[in-house]
């Protein structure tokens, strides 16, 4: 019963997943807790609760002064809250802790595909996401170089294609 009582007195830390780079999951799995991007997820710091699944067990670094002035670093597996560790994870916001201005992390510029299969993914992210036609038709048109030199075939821009042309035909449709 006293056990129970902690638990509905005790309040959890709200962590947010954020996504920062064109390309970043919706969601994430650390240490078996789900998170959706940009919805707080109650996290309860060890010190509340020992036997908390909000931990990790993690190889801290610690230093040691030998006899002759030198330092040497060990590893020991340590016990960390998983809430101290999205402090310092620039995917998480921790609500009521601000980082300092240098630890933030600006937005990333988009993620540049290395190989045809890499293409397919990235452009159905930008084509679907679209919102209009001439930028739409632009991009396709200033992407050519880039298809060419990731080795994008005949086979990869038939399969975007009639992605492109609903959206394009979508587009339009909104503007008449």
């Amino acid at each position: 019963m006293a056990a129970t009582q902690t638990a509905e007195r005790a309040r959890g830390v709200m962590v947010t997943y954020v996504p920062r780079e064109e390309g970043d999951k919706h969601s994430t799995v650390w240490n078996g807790v789900s998170f959706k991007a940009n919805i707080p997820t109650e996290m309860f710091p060890i010190a509340q609760f020992p036997n908390s699944k909000h931990f990790v067990v993690i190889d801290a670094p610690h230093k040691i002064d030998q006899p002759d002035g030198s330092t040497i670093t060990v590893y020991r597996q340590t016990r960390q809250c998983m809430v101290e560790l999205a402090k310092l994870n620039p995917h998480f916001e921790v609500a009521g802790f601000e980082k300092p201005e240098e630890e933030k992390r600006k937005p990333g510029r988009p993620r540049i595909p290395k190989n045809a299969n890499e293409y397919r993914s990235y452009a159905m992210g930008w084509i679907t996401s679209s919102n209009d036609v001439q930028t739409l038709l632009k991009r396709w048109d200033d992407e050519d170089e880039l298809r060419e030199k990731i080795g994008c075939g005949e086979d990869d821009t038939n399969y975007l294609v009639p992605f492109f042309d609903a959206r394009v035909h979508i587009l339009k449709g909104q503007q008449e």
